[in-house]
């Protein structure tokens, strides 16, 4: 899917992120495991239902990096052609489960500005989309979900647009339930976050799960 393009670029930016934020006022969860709707500053109930059941685990830890939306806003406003192209670590979920070969050690939550979508990948084999933004597909292990950022007072056209990318990542495990739509709910949870922090019109076109 899209992140292969970029892999090696992510683990340095969320390396480089993780290691400036560590002095800055981010969220960390407390020492007692939190329950699922609480992570990443919190998610509603069918979205910390889909998290339980993609990792098999009612009980969590996080960190959140508060800095990330305030890095995209001003990349919004200045355009990627200008700055670059890069994408941040914004939320890595910990889920507190024993220790085993299918248990899933993390979850992490990137967003990244882009001038414009990939190709559509919605017809490969074993992933699933949903109506989301302009566009939002998950496989077993991963989900993406594309949305506009205009302002709500912008007057730029079509081909102006600044385009979003959030992207849920921890890879394939075999599990009970399938978690192809659950993914896509958690991402979409804090897209939408991520969507009214930016001041997006209409939050992106993504609705409240």
């Amino acid at each position: 899917m899209f992140r292969k393009t970029f892999i090696l670029c992510t683990v340095a930016l969320a390396t480089a992120l993780t290691s400036c934020s560590s002095d800055t006022a981010d969220k960390k969860s407390p020492d007692a495991r939190l329950a699922a709707g609480k992570v990443c500053g919190g998610v509603p109930s069918e979205a910390a239902s889909s998290l339980e059941d993609i990792t098999e685990t009612k009980e969590f830890k996080y960190i959140n990096h508060s800095s990330v939306p305030g890095v995209l806003k001003r990349g919004l406003e200045t355009s990627s052609a200008a700055t670059g192209e890069s994408r941040y670590l914004f939320c890595e979920i910990r889920p507190q489960q024993p220790a085993g070969k299918n248990a899933v050690r993390k979850i992490s939550v990137f967003f990244e500005t882009i001038d414009r979508l990939p190709p559509d990948e919605s017809e490969a084999v074993g992933v699933t989309t949903l109506p989301i933004g302009l566009r939002a597909i998950g496989d077993d292990g991963n989900a993406d979900i594309f949305f506009d950022c205009k302002s709500s007072d912008s007057t730029t056209g079509e081909n102006d647009r600044s385009i979003v990318h959030a992207e849920l990542v921890y890879g394939a495990t075999p599990r009970k339930a399938d978690p192809r739509e659950r993914n896509l709910r958690v991402l979409q949870a804090l897209a939408f976050k991520m969507a009214q922090s930016l001041g997006c019109a209409g939050n992106g076109g993504i609705p409240r799960v």
